[in-house]
């Protein structure tokens, strides 16, 4: 921008007639002091220039234009134009509502019968998807609703905004160790009029007090010898942990996330044991860990060109056989609501202990589109599947799913939440599944 030269921006064509009552009002912030003013044409092809009541500044302000001169006159089209007060290369102005109403009314009051549908809890009960519903006492002049959690200090934490008498609250955040939150409704009306908050509804939250005891595991199928590292995954109110590993050189640990060895072959048990002020939780994995000579060295990737089959795909550029391919300049898509499925055929029965898989990232896509949540499921006649690993939050460009060696020929990702937004659509860039060519006796 350059200074007192004036831009102007057409915004609307319309055909609109003033009253006495008509009132405009503008939104909007600039970079640099600005005179933002309302240029309208008329029916007989005039224009007329309202200057704003203030200039504009770096913070979020309401313009008002006293357009009483335009009673009984018809607007053609609405334009903004703006003078600011010094050059600038980087100026940069935006615009929020503008409001073309009549003279403010009543506020409105209060909605009614709020009420909490449905709730779904994360793992550690930290987070909650709500939906939430309520009765309009009266739609005249409305514009939308305002939802909010009312805090133990009697504030408001503004939530979001809708224009129906429903709203879903995603990952609600849990606020410390507080069991219930509490949620109440506000209308706002077209002249940004609030009315009373509606009584409150209370969202009760599970105890989650104790800590949850929860571990991943780099290999669950090594050889005599090996080193097997375990990465702790409990909640994060833990501030205590105690391991045991039947078989292990090492039986018993401390340490958060510890490295152990197996000697001899066998098939172990793991138990992660979570404490902290409140009490303890425990987690035990049967026959997590299979120790064979047949595990030597790395594991065999079982799904390269398998069969593949899906609830769906895109095109076929983007068929399920691009997830067993090798390349990650390829991809399995399918669009439509979740869940959605990707089945491969290995040809025979074998070991499986691990699937790896890369998502969006991984293949040169935004991260928004990583696949979120799944869950790994095996069969060995491709009719009768049982579910061997799940994953809740994923946001990583690669993961690895490992699990107790079980002998199986298909293996299936069930995905139902396909990326880290709304967007429904799954990418599977490679399914790599791991373990070894026959089953083990």
């Amino acid at each position: 921008m350059r200074k007192n030269k004036t831009s102007t921006i057409k915004l609307y064509t319309t055909d609109i007639p003033f009253t006495t009552n008509t009132q405009v009002k503008v939104a909007a912030k600039a970079t640099d002091k600005t005179q933002l003013d309302l240029v309208v044409t008329l029916k007989d092809g005039r224009k007329k220039t309202i200057k704003g009541d203030q200039a504009l500044s770096s913070k979020w302000q309401t313009i008002d234009y006293d357009v009483s001169g335009l009673a009984k006159k018809t607007v053609k089209s609405i334009s903004l134009s703006l003078t600011t007060s010094k050059s600038d290369t980087s100026y940069r102005a935006q615009l929020g509502r503008l409001a073309i109403t009549g003279k403010p009314q009543a506020s409105p009051t209060a909605v009614k019968s709020v009420a909490i549908d449905n709730r779904v809890f994360d793992e550690e009960g930290k987070y909650a998807g709500v939906n939430l519903s309520w009765q309009a006492a009266s739609t005249k002049h409305l514009d939308h609703y305002e939802i909010y959690q009312r805090n133990q200090n009697g504030s408001r934490s503004f939530l979001g905004a809708t224009d129906t008498t429903n709203f879903y609250l995603n990952a609600l955040e849990r606020t410390g160790q507080q069991n219930e939150t509490d949620l109440m409704v506000v209308p706002v009306d077209i002249w940004n009029q609030r009315g009373p908050a509606s009584k409150v509804t209370t969202l009760k939250w599970p105890d989650n007090r104790k800590p949850k005891a929860a571990f991943t595991v780099d290999r669950t199928l090594a050889s005599p010898g090996s080193t097997i590292k375990f990465t702790n995954t409990s909640s994060k109110n833990a501030t205590s942990f105690k391991w045991q590993f039947t078989g292990a050189k090492q039986t018993s640990s401390t340490a958060k996330n510890p490295t152990v060895i197996y000697a001899k072959a066998g098939t172990y048990n793991v138990t992660l044991t979570a404490k902290n002020k409140d009490g303890q939780r425990s987690v035990t994995m049967k026959k997590l860990i299979t120790i064979t000579p047949k595990a030597k060295g790395a594991l065999t990737v079982l799904s390269k060109n398998a069969k593949t089959s899906a609830s769906g795909y895109t095109n076929s550029s983007e068929a399920p056989k691009m997830a067993v391919d090798g390349k990650l300049s390829t991809k399995w898509c399918a669009t439509g609501k979740a869940p959605h499925t990707l089945t491969l055929d290995l040809g025979h029965q074998a070991t499986v202990s691990a699937v790896k898989l890369a998502h969006a990232k991984a293949g040169g896509e935004s991260a928004d589109m990583n696949t979120k949540a799944w869950t790994i499921q095996v069969s060995t006649d491709g009719k009768h599947f049982k579910d061997v690993a799940r994953t809740y939050d994923n946001t990583k460009a690669t993961s690895l799913n490992t699990f107790a060696a079980t002998t199986a020929r298909y293996v299936r990702i069930v995905v139902d939440k396909p990326t880290q937004v709304a967007d429904t659509a799954v990418r599977i860039y490679e399914m790599d599944v791991l373990g070894l060519n026959s089953p083990l006796k």
